[in-house]
């Protein structure tokens, strides 16, 4: 098996890392052979990545402008991808796993909710980039290639193989919220309610449906953009959910289709 890359998305209390160390484990023991490793961000091993946790646990996010803020994020996958995540494939170019706890998604969406513009950054970037000779970067800038920001501006060798959107009901995610008591900020209701709404109206987009309403956050006055057909056959949304199942029996039964995408179960 060719080794996969695999980022997960959702908002706080959505059930992201627990549904990693499970999906971990479950693949450890399906296939003791496989090589997984899990890295959530921000990496607190990375530059940036302590700052970033002190602030937040701080609950003082908002005292920063959201692109010096995001961009610290930014710095940080970029030095977790160079030192630890493309080492990683290269040396293990079959047989391994890499299951990422968020990426550039969820810098975007953030940053746009908070009134930033850290996509008009990526967006001068790669054209420049362009104009002073990587034809590896389309001259169609109206498409949002989530592959080509994570390889050219956060330096991410290997293409991720799926983009997993975590997406219980909204009120599964504001009790795993409130009992999680983490002091943040971003952890009151109205807040995850409006952040959640903006991944939801993500997905939609990317996975190529007409619903671009948070793209109005992202994009600003001056343009427009449309998903990537690339991008849109590898996003995936765990939102089913039956209400008589335990969260638990639900995660799992996520967990069974992502296992099966990568042909571990039939």
């Amino acid at each position: 098996m060719k080794s996969k890359l695999i980022m997960f998305e959702g908002v706080d209390g959505s059930g992201k890392s627990t549904m990693i160390d499970d999906l971990k484990n479950e693949i450890k023991d399906i296939n003791p052979k496989l090589k997984v490793q899990t890295i959530a961000f921000p990496n607190v091993k990375a530059f940036g990545g302590l700052k970033i946790r002190s602030i937040l646990a701080d609950g003082k996010a908002m005292n920063y402008p959201p692109d010096v803020f995001q961009g610290l994020y930014i710095l940080n996958m970029i030095e977790t991808f160079d030192k630890t995540v493309n080492p990683f494939f290269e040396k293990n170019p079959e047989n391994a796993i890499m299951l990422i706890d968020r990426g550039p998604i969820s810098t975007l969406l953030y940053n746009a909710m908070n009134g930033g513009s850290i996509y008009h950054s990526i967006r001068t970037y790669l054209k420049r980039s362009r104009l002073l000779g990587d034809n590896t970067i389309s001259e169609d800038e109206s498409r949002l290639d989530l592959d080509i920001i994570l390889n050219k501006y956060c330096h991410l060798v290997k293409p991720v193989d799926y983009y997993v959107f975590v997406q219980p009901p909204i009120n599964v995610v504001i009790d795993r919220s409130i009992k999680r008591g983490s002091g943040e900020e971003f952890d009151s209701s109205n807040y995850v309610k409006r952040m959640y709404r903006a991944y939801d109206e993500f997905y939609t987009f990317v996975s190529g449906r007409l619903n671009r309403n948070i793209m109005d956050s992202i994009e600003g006055a001056d343009t427009m953009v449309r998903p990537s057909s690339v991008v849109a056959k590898k996003a995936i949304r765990f939102d089913s959910w039956n209400p008589l199942f335990s969260e638990a029996e639900n995660h799992r039964l996520h967990r069974q289709e992502l296992l099966k995408k990568l042909k571990l179960i039939k």
